[in-house]
Order: C-alpha cells, then structure tokens, then sequence
C-alpha cells in the first residue's frame, strides 16, 4: 500500500467542514419549544402530586395561608433578589468591571430561577457568571464575583447562627429555637 504524502498546506487549502455555515445555539424557536416543555412536565408533575394525596386536604392547606405569611414571604423574595443584586454589583465594580446594577439583578435573578429547576441548585452559578460575563463583566470577573458572593453570604449566615447559639434565640423565636 502506498502512502499519499501531505503537507501542511494541503491541510491549510482545504475548507473546514462548518466553514460557511452560520448557525446560532440558541434561537427564539428553539427557547419557546424548550419553554413550552417544561411548562408542559411541571404542570404534569404538580397534577400527579396533587392526584397521589388526597386534593382536598392539599387546597385546604392553601386556604389556611395567611395574606400577611404570603406577603412576608414575596417580600423575603424581593429582598432577596435586590439584595443579592447589590452585593453582585458590589463585587463586579471592585474588581473594575462597569456591570449596570439592572444587569447584576437580572444575573442574581437568573442564578435563583436556574438554581431553583436544577437538582441541589447546581444551576445557579453556572447562570449567573454566564448573565454576569454577557453583561460585559468578562468570564474571569463573573467566576469570581460570583463565587466571592456565594462565600459573603454562606459566611454571614454561619455567623448569624454563631450568634444566636452564642447569646441566645431573639424573643420573638420563643420556644421555638430549642427545635434547630
């Protein structure tokens, strides 16, 4: 058998396979369908549920909430959301990137939605350095201010819960402390 010598220019002169081809990952088709699929399997997922337990029990649960408990908690939320888009505008303009603080909340938005679909909210980081570094923050500042985020907040945490077992539950937790 004889071998065909090649040089690297014959290499060079042939055309790429995908040369040519433009094609996007992502398109507002492909988005809807994906959007309709989930749609779709959560509605599924929460009709099993509900039919597995016993239904009227589960909207009478429903009826027992509190308007002030769901106003707590949508503002807990709210809080939440601002809050970590503060403390991720905060971090990116330390490092020297210019994010627009909308940009930083719409990235912590996107790093609670993904991380709330994902299994042990694996998804949340990786969709907030990924709306960090679209801002224009750059992909090595959106790893680290993201990652700089996560321990500010694991860390005052721990040190919030230092503090009450250290001095002690607040009055209004009561009896209720002695459960954590």
């Amino acid at each position: 058998m004889e071998f065909e010598e090649r040089s690297e220019k014959d290499f060079a002169e042939a055309p790429h396979p995908t040369a040519g081809v433009k094609q996007r990952p992502w398109n507002r088709k492909k988005l809807l369908l994906g959007m309709r699929i989930f749609v779709a399997l959560t509605l599924t997922v929460v009709f099993v549920l509900f039919m597995r337990g016993n239904l009227k029990e589960n909207l009478g649960a429903f009826r027992t909430l509190s308007p002030l408990a769901l106003w707590i908690g949508l503002s807990q939320a709210l809080f939440d959301l601002i809050g970590g888009g503060v403390r991720l505008w905060l971090v990116t303009r330390a490092f020297g990137a210019r994010t627009s603080f909308s940009s930083c909340l719409r990235a912590n938005g996107a790093g609670i939605f993904v991380g709330g679909l994902t299994p042990s909210q694996t998804g949340g980081g990786p969709a907030q350095v990924y709306s960090l570094a679209r801002a224009g923050a750059g992909f090595p500042i959106a790893l680290v201010a993201s990652f700089l985020a996560y321990v500010c907040t694991i860390l005052v945490l721990l040190g919030f819960g230092l503090l009450m077992a250290w001095n002690g539950p607040p009055s209004v937790i009561g009896d209720g402390y002695t459960a954590f």
